[in-house]
């Protein structure tokens, strides 16, 4: 009766594979490991017969037992290392006397066991080894399939055989769940059954002459590293070992374009020289027969006669470009790239243009692992097309005044796009939508002709160290936004620059630009390390602006907000206006009275244009005549800090003020609606609910408008005490003027002042006297009518 084929084998179910264990060894796993009762140390010469070999070749110079007959159990049969005082190292023919037509028989052998007679086992319809490193295999046949290893096994040793029977198989899926890190395999295996997210290691079997397309791929096993590879292999598909850390040897690599199998008649083979194309007819053992041409794209003349040492026997030329092809050659005077699609981008690995005036369609070198495209004249470089090249480094432009019209998205994320060459003078340069976006670039140079940088064109590209502007239309808004590295840009010509073209380039020192002629100063936006203009310093050691650049600073910079620039000038007014309004000898409701009036005369509020830039601005009191709260709330929040009182800034989406912490009380101070014809003090240290009663007070939040208010608290203080209550009972009546008056005639007389001296100063002028408590008295007057 024959034995199982190898394709039941590998069919055979997880329940009939449970009934061949032993009891106690199964797990939901598999077998967790032969254990050592499994292993007989002497064997039992009442089931055995055995008899004394002087030696045998290839098994032992020394004595040993061979094993001749058995008579014990018929599913479970231990071999003994050792029987009558000798190693067992050989089972003899017709040793197993009974027939086993339909028995499942599970045998251990232990490492010493040197050899199997065939014939001992030819009747066993089921054949199941166990050996001591914990592996199982089939028998069929002779020869032994693989099927099981410990689950908690990190190194897997699988022999060239196992007592002489050749291990030629190995079940699908043996690694799929396992931990194995470094495998060995046997040399008589014909091909590879693996697939392991922690294999590293692992070598290739003597038996295989050649390495298919996706064998071990980063998707089987995605940690894999090493390979050990024989000298007779004879070609190994460039896709065999993609997306992981193996090198193969390079002279064995061949660039096929279809799919190499274990056993297949030919390949089709990429010459990375020419961009020809050649299929490859191979013996069994993957050694070339001959050769066809079929892809020529430049073909001159007649064909040649032989290809790496292989004989050309034919032509078989096609038009369209292969698919899965590693190079392309795109001839002079073609434009439309339509029929030259790339089906798996991965493998492009060159690219030859030599057309003067093409078309590159949407998303054509996507995710190709070329290094680098030089287009020599005109070009179209259409939405995506190649965006995520991750080994592109190099783009040359070299036409002589070429139109360039470069897509969105082109080369978005081309992570190592390192350096881009561009002609001195373009007839015209449009450059799309995030075409070069998270770009590895260090150095740019716009040319003459540039017309456009649209949107977040060179955004995020993080290396991006200098950039200067030939020319340029226009720079849209966020062309240049994060390029965290951009230290210098040179504008040797005035192009429209739009609002945050070059915001939060955090590292960006200087520009070169003439002073003579307007910029806008809102595209650096966040760009806090700007401070030099033409490579000086706009800011003397005295904070104050450098004379020739101070006209240029307000007409320019007055709305770019978090700008080094501006935020200097900013400051350097904010410290002017405080030293002029402040003197040492003030206590802090002096200061903070100071300080609002001198706010309330240096602008007044615009009604005509309250959304402008202008008028959103920490700066736009000092430069501005007029300006609307944010500005006047920006303002008194600077001016406070620089004071030394401790401020705020709260908004509601009508309006803006500030809360002030004046002697350890807390009140809101609008000096918006203070400032007229004649500043007031109506909207000046008012409690949470005196202010809540204007609707455009109510519900207000802080914030911290730029970053020059990061001192800030993080959360608004609770404003619960009102001025005039200083008997703390609610109400601001004749009971408090009463006591105002009373602690007044007591501190004049040298006694202690027995009242807040910040909530009994009704008047806001620093003292607390009887004007303050005639002040009580009007207020609840007027609060009565009410």
């Amino acid at each position: 009766m024959k034995l199982w084929s190898l394709g039941l084998a590998v069919l055979l179910s997880g329940s009939m594979l449970l009934n061949t264990f032993p009891q106690g060894n199964v797990s939901a796993y598999g077998v967790i490991a032969s254990s050592e009762k499994d292993f007989v140390e002497n064997g039992d010469e009442s089931i055995w017969k055995y008899k004394i070999v002087n030696s045998a070749e290839g098994i032992s110079d020394t004595p040993f037992a061979e094993l001749t007959g058995y008579s014990g159990d018929l599913t479970e049969v231990h071999i003994p290392k050792n029987i009558g005082g000798y190693p067992v190292k050989r089972i003899g023919g017709f040793s197993f006397v009974k027939s086993y037509y339909e028995a499942s028989v599970n045998i251990y052998v232990p490492d010493s066991l040197k050899s199997i007679s065939q014939s001992c086992i030819s009747n066993i319809f089921d054949l199941t080894f166990y050996t001591e490193d914990g592996l199982a295999y089939i028998c069929n046949e002779g020869n032994l399939e693989l099927f099981f290893i410990p689950y908690d096994k990190k190194e897997v040793y699988v022999p060239d055989d196992v007592a002489g029977l050749p291990v030629t198989d190995m079940k699908w899926g043996l690694f799929d769940d396992g931990i194995v890190e470094k495998l060995r395999l046997s040399d008589n295996l014909p091909y590879i059954k693996v697939k392991s997210a922690t294999l590293k290691s692992l070598n290739i079997p003597k038996s295989m002459h050649v390495i298919p397309s996706q064998l071990l791929t980063g998707e089987k096993c995605p940690a894999l590293e090493d390979v050990q590879f024989h000298d007779e292999i004879n070609l190994i598909a460039i896709d065999a070992f993609t997306d992981t850390k193996v090198v193969p040897p390079s002279d064995k690599v061949v660039y096929n374009i279809d799919e190499i199998y274990f056993f297949g008649e030919h390949y089709t083979e990429a010459d990375l020289k020419t961009g020809w194309c050649y299929q490859i007819n191979i013996d069994e053992e993957g050694r070339p027969i001959n050769a066809l041409i079929t892809y020529a794209p430049d073909l001159q003349g007649a064909a040649p006669t032989e290809y790496r040492g292989i004989p050309i026997i034919d032509m078989h030329l096609t038009d369209s470009f292969p698919s899965n092809m590693p190079y392309m050659v795109i001839r002079d005077g073609v434009k439309d790239t339509s029929k030259f699609s790339v089906n798996t981008p991965n493998k492009l690995v060159r690219v030859d243009i030599r057309s003067t005036d093409i078309n590159i369609m949407n998303s054509m070198f996507m995710r190709a692992a070329i290094e680098s495209l030089e287009f020599p004249g005109s070009a179209v470089i259409e939405n995506n097309a190649a965006q995520e090249c991750l080994k592109l480094k190099k783009l040359i432009f070299s036409g002589k005044e070429p139109t360039i019209k470069i897509g969105g998205e082109a080369f978005a994320k081309d992570k190592s796009l390192s350096d881009i060459v561009l002609p001195d003078v373009c007839k015209e340069l449009e450059i799309g939508k995030y075409a070069f976006q998270y770009s590895a670039i260090e150095k740019l140079t716009l040319p003459k002709g540039t017309t456009t940088v649209d949107i977040g064109a060179f955004s995020n590209s993080e290396s991006l160290k200098n950039v200067t502007v030939n020319d340029g239309k226009t720079i849209c808004s966020a062309a240049f936004k994060g390029c965290s590295s951009l230290e210098n840009v040179v504008f040797n010509a005035c192009p429209k620059l739009e609002a945050g073209a070059f915001e939060a380039c955090t590292s960006l020192k200087n520009i070169d630009v003439d002073i003579s002629k307007p910029i806008n100063g809102r595209a650096f936006l966040n760009c806090p390390s700007l401070t030099q203009i033409n490579g000086e310093e706009v800011f003397n050691n005295d904070g104050s602006p450098v004379e020739k650049y101070t006209d240029f600073i307000k007409k320019n910079f007055y709305d770019a907000e978090n700008c080094g620039i501006i935020d200097n000038y900013t400051m350097y007014c904010v410290r002017k206006n405080v030293k002029e309004a402040v003197t040492d000898d003030m206590n802090d409701m002096q200061k903070v009275k100071a300080l609002h009036d001198k706010l309330c005369s240096l602008t007044e509020y615009d009604k005509e244009d309250i959304s402008a830039n202008k008028n959103h601005t920490d700066v736009s009191v000092f430069i501005n005549d007029e300006t609307v709260c944010e500005g006047y709330a920006r303002a008194m929040n600077l001016l406070l800090h620089e004071a030394g009182i401790e401020s705020c800034y709260v908004y509601t989406p009508d309006h803006a003020w500030v809360i002030a912490k004046i002697g350890g009380h807390y009140f809101h101070v609008d000096p918006t609606w203070d400032d007229g014809n004649t500043v007031n003090y109506d909207w000046f240290m008012l409690s949470d609910s005196q202010i809540c009663r204007d609707d455009s007070h109510k519900d207000f939040k802080i914030t911290e408008p730029s970053d020059l208010h990061s001192f800030q608290w993080k959360t608004a203080p609770a404003c619960d005490e009102t001025m005039g209550d200083v008997n703390a009972d609610g109400i601001v009546d004749g009971k408090d003027a009463t006591a105002i008056l009373s602690a007044y005639a007591k501190a004049s007389a040298g006694d202690e002042m027995t009242v807040d001296t910040v909530l009994a100063d009704v008047n806001f002028n620093g003292r607390v006297d009887a004007a303050d408590a005639s002040a009580v008295i009007t207020k609840y007057a007027a609060e009565s009518v009410k």
